[in-house]
């Protein structure tokens, strides 16, 4: 084992990270770092991924508000007094402590800052060691690894340039490996599953132009290599001529970028993506091509499911609900989407969210946070102010005492006797009236012969009444 393995090592056994006000102070000096040294940063993207100014402040300031985050909602007095609550003789249920080590993976094709700071400072919070899997051969890497070495704990934190393939001690060290296309984790890992489609529907009854500006702005975004920008947009063929329309008065409108690359994107690159994809779809037709990115609609239904990394906005027409709900279970094959994202009204959203599986479902909005950094840990709750929750990086360890006598032999018969009474008394079923207990058919027949003996007394009423009238004159 390297040494600085074994020291984190043996920074894990003796628990150090465990302490509030280290933790702390390890956070207070990880924002430091990163806002000392803010410049720097800012040239390393802009080298290493060609990102524009206003993307560049955006990672750098999203960064840095995760980080205080993190230490404004930690409370070294509160951590203090739950970790005294037994002594106290209170039951500390909510306990929880650090896995012990976490082994960080970033994604490094897209906004890779804020994808290692999003992990490392909650694992900081929660009270672990961390490995950090950074490369040399960035400017990014070269200035973390310069900035980061200086301010934690060399003991504890521990930037390597290869892989981890074993854990540096078995049950206590956590992979957070943020690019992956496995679906099942590993109980030791959480898995982004960059690799799943991100799905948008656009009905007719849709706000066409917020949908053209929100969806436009995800695929554009970064050079269109974050993980939940849309991959396909599924688009009411009633709707379709507007809602391109749009998506062209927003592309024009924007700000011209440079024609270099964008987001580690080319313009070669783009031009051979779409002319693969129109190869694959003969009958596509390329709706637009504008500096760093383009818009195709898809005549074929083959393959519509399919994962990019450029600033392309693919569309395709469908006829109906149940057109579109058949369309995506038919290429899902069981695999939900990284997130959905419909625009239509309620009860239209309704609907399809019902039909449609993904991870996450959005309605009439993409959310600004997910465009930045790695996709959720797969099979994990999304929750948009934290990447990793505190629960993700913790195990749950309840602590109870109880301070009355041992039950005795009469106590414990007496309450063996009282829940068996509460076990045979009758089951209460909530009243449902009988008229719910009808099945569709019966209520149509039921209808039905409403309606039959309804139109029949009235017609023998008028029959009745005309001839007791005629015998009158």
């Amino acid at each position: 084992m390297a040494p600085d393995l074994a020291r984190v090592r043996a920074a894990l056994i003796d628990q150090r990270c465990r302490a509030p006000f280290y933790r702390q102070t390890e956070l207070r000096s990880l924002h430091d770092a990163l806002l000392s040294n803010s410049d720097a940063l800012q040239n390393a993207l802009a080298a290493d991924c060609g990102y524009t100014q206003d993307e560049i402040t955006w990672e750098i300031s999203a960064s840095l508000l995760c980080v205080k985050r993190e230490s404004q909602n930690f409370k070294p007095k509160d951590e203090l007094a739950n970790e005294y609550l037994v002594a106290n003789e209170k039951d500390n249920v909510q306990h929880r402590e650090p896995i012990g080590l976490c082994y960080i993976e970033p994604a490094t094709k897209h906004t890779p800052l804020f994808s290692i700071v999003s992990a490392l400072a909650p694992s900081i919070a929660a009270g672990n060691c961390n490995v950090v899997n950074l490369s040399e051969k960035t400017i990014l890497g070269q200035t973390l690894r310069k900035a980061l070495s200086r301010a934690l704990d060399q003991d504890a934190f521990v930037l390597i340039d290869a892989p981890l393939d074993d854990p540096i001690v078995p049950g206590r060290t956590l992979r957070i490996i943020q690019s992956s296309s496995e679906e099942i984790p590993h109980t030791e890992e959480l898995l982004s599953l960059d690799s799943a489609v991100c799905i948008a529907v656009v009905d007719r009854t849709g706000d066409l132009k917020k949908a053209a500006q929100q969806l436009y702005t995800a695929r554009s975004t970064h050079g269109g290599r974050s993980p939940y920008a849309p991959d396909i947009v599924l688009v009411n063929e009633f709707a379709m001529g507007d809602f391109v329309k749009e998506v062209l008065r927003e592309a024009m409108s924007a700000s011209p970028r440079s024609p270099g690359s964008v987001g580690g994107t080319t313009v070669k690159d783009l031009d051979l993506h779409v002319n693969n994809l129109q190869k694959r779809d003969p009958d596509a037709q390329l709706l637009m091509r504008k500096d760093n990115f383009a818009v195709v609609q898809r005549a074929t239904s083959n393959e519509l499911l399919l994962k990019t990394q450029y600033p392309l906005l693919v569309l395709y027409p469908f006829r109906s609900l149940d057109h579109v709900i058949d369309l995506v279970a038919q290429q899902q094959s069981g695999s939900p989407s990284l997130a959905t994202y419909i625009f239509a009204n309620p009860e239209t959203a309704k609907y399809l969210s019902q039909f449609i599986e993904g991870a996450a479902t959005f309605v009439n909005h993409v959310p600004t946070e997910l465009l930045l950094g790695p996709a959720f840990p797969h099979t994990k709750p999304v929750d948009l102010k934290h990447r990793y929750p505190r629960e993700t990086l913790t195990l749950p360890r309840p602590q109870y005492i109880h301070s009355g006598r041992p039950d005795t032999k009469e106590s414990l018969s007496s309450k063996i006797a009282s829940l068996k009474v509460q076990a045979l008394a009758p089951l209460v079923v909530p009243y449902r009236h009988s008229g719910a207990d009808l099945g569709f058919f019966d209520r149509g027949a039921i209808i039905s012969l409403g309606f039959i003996v309804t139109t029949f007394v009235g017609t023998v009423g008028c029959a009745v009444a005309y001839w007791f009238k005629s015998r009158a004159i």
